[in-house]
């Protein structure tokens, strides 16, 4: 244990700046927790932690690989550019929400997928994680590294988003920042234009 214990414990702290990390997920996560119940905003938080898990997992079992086939990376850029302009869009449209409403849209289930799709659709998510990942097992060959790895992986991702969503969804942050939940919304999606414009750039000029 002591032999992969320093490994173990470099690679959670590279993972936790790179989550930490402003993008999609965090507008997510924070606009889940403003504007919905606990359970929802969780959901989609769990989500996200997924998302990285899949990631993860995929790097684990050697698949970081792909992210070397060029022609594939441009596809998945083109996707994540066109999921991006579609989370603009909802965000610039969202209307003003009073203080204390609580919207009963959705469900957890729409939650949960909502958050795993932003991440998916994440490619510098996955090029972050998979060179973490990478890492960290070309080191220590051993199978229950690989999968404290993947672990990990999912926990501080939970970890960091669920205590955003903790903070954010407390009552006192809901009743001030909702009322300017609409502003939010629209500097969000200015952000998330930008890394869409950056994607399909990544890709027209390779």
């Amino acid at each position: 244990m002591t032999e992969w214990l320093p490994l173990l414990v470099s690679f959670t702290t590279l993972l936790l700046v790179g989550v930490m990390s402003p993008g999609p997920a965090f507008f997510v996560t924070t606009h889940s927790a403003l504007t919905f119940s606990r359970k929802e905003a969780f959901a989609s938080v769990l989500g996200i932690a997924t998302g990285n898990l899949i990631f993860a997992s995929l790097s684990v079992l050697g698949f970081s690989a792909l992210s070397q086939n060029s022609s594939l990376m441009n596809v998945i850029h083109i996707f994540g550019g066109c999921y991006l302009l579609y989370l603009a869009f909802k965000l610039s449209t969202a209307q003003p929400v009073q203080a204390h409403a609580v919207s009963e849209q959705g469900d957890q289930r729409c939650g949960f997928l909502s958050g795993c799709m932003v991440q998916l659709s994440n490619p510098k998510a996955f090029l972050f994680i998979s060179s973490a990942v990478s890492f960290a097992v070309q080191k220590n060959h051993e199978p229950h590294f690989y999968f404290l790895v993947a672990m990990v992986t999912f926990l501080v991702s939970a970890g960091w988003y669920g205590f955003i969503c903790s903070v954010v969804s407390l009552r006192f942050f809901r009743e001030a920042l909702r009322p300017k939940l609409h502003w939010f919304c629209r500097c969000s999606a200015l952000v998330i234009l930008y890394m869409a414009y950056r994607m399909f750039l990544q890709v027209f000029a390779s």
